[in-house]
């Protein structure tokens, strides 16, 4: 399993963005959002491949940051907590 954060939510076009900590944009459709996903969620999730490359998939919620400045602060919380 991989984490990362929720950085980007698209209604209108169904689909989302999780930045891992490798620092790579992965995409994940919301119609596999089963866990209302907010930004700034740090999530873990799987890769999958779909039809244009790379796709998050089994995407849980691990706990919300709240005004997180950058990446970095994120997974330091998530990696000592």
């Amino acid at each position: 399993m991989r984490k990362g954060i929720v950085t980007y939510i698209d209604p209108v076009f169904g689909r989302g963005t999780i930045e891992d900590e490798n620092e790579q944009d992965i995409t994940f459709h919301l119609s596999n959002n089963e866990h209302n996903l907010q930004l700034n969620s740090v999530v873990s999730f799987e890769i999958a491949m779909g039809a244009d490359g790379l796709i998050a998939s089994n995407v849980t919620p691990m706990r919300h940051v709240c005004e997180v400045s950058n990446t970095f602060t994120a997974f330091h919380l998530l990696s000592t907590h």
